[in-house]
């Protein structure tokens, strides 16, 4: 139903000429990529409070609780979030180390210059709550000028 609603705006939109065909078709790619992600995937993204300054390289972390989730192998895995801030060469990593062990932990990690031997801060825990306050705290430029 989604996808023939968004092929409907679509044609709509490129009927008025407000789209090119090239920008039609990464439109249907996007749209296309989003319905096939969340096709089997009951669990939304884990909403994050980011200041300006990272991207997101990628994002497999979802609002799912550790001790109270459907199909767990699927969303506890090793590559959840790698967030960068290119201009202070920063990454942030998070994981959930052992890949699909229910017994895991989520690691998060903050790394300068890509020096993944000595992460500047390191933190374990199964709640997620405290990995997205900490997530949200390690971006504030007020926490991390300390490192530049």
């Amino acid at each position: 139903m989604k996808m023939m609603i968004a092929a409907a705006v679509i044609f709509l939109i490129q009927q008025k000429g407000l789209v090119s065909e090239r920008r039609k078709y990464q439109l249907r790619s996007e749209i296309n990529i989003k319905e096939v992600e969340s096709m089997n995937k009951p669990y939304e993204i884990q909403p994050l409070r980011l200041l300006g300054g990272w991207t997101v390289e990628f994002n497999n972390f979802y609002e799912c609780e550790p001790d109270n989730c459907n199909n767990f192998g699927e969303y506890f895995v090793e590559d959840l979030l790698q967030l960068t801030n290119s201009k202070n060469n920063l990454v942030l990593d998070l994981g959930w180390y052992l890949d699909s062990d229910k017994n895991g932990t989520y690691k998060l990690f903050l790394i300068k210059d890509y020096d993944w031997e000595k992460p500047l801060e390191y933190f374990e825990s199964r709640n997620t709550k405290a990995i997205v306050d900490k997530i949200e705290y390690w971006t504030n430029y007020g926490f991390y000028q300390k490192y530049l």
